[in-house]
């Protein structure tokens, strides 16, 4: 499991906030391919191309390519 998150803090600069972002991963050992991803209420599959196993779901870089068009 890895985790990372927002939480916004004071940075010690007037007028400003720093933030750090929570999110928590998991590799199902069941299925290796499989990854589960959880922002607040939301929960986003993931795994790998059909090549290695996987294609279900988006694989990592697809999400990222979805990430920067939006």
């Amino acid at each position: 499991m890895v985790e990372t998150g927002i939480i916004p803090r004071d940075s010690g600069k007037p007028g400003t906030t720093a933030f750090t972002i929570r999110a928590v991963s998991r590799a199902d050992s069941s299925d290796p391919m499989l990854k589960t991803g959880e922002y607040k209420q939301f929960t986003v599959y993931c795994d790998e191309p059909a090549g290695m196993g996987g294609d279900r779901y988006p694989s990592p870089l697809g999400y990222a390519v979805l990430a920067v068009g939006f």
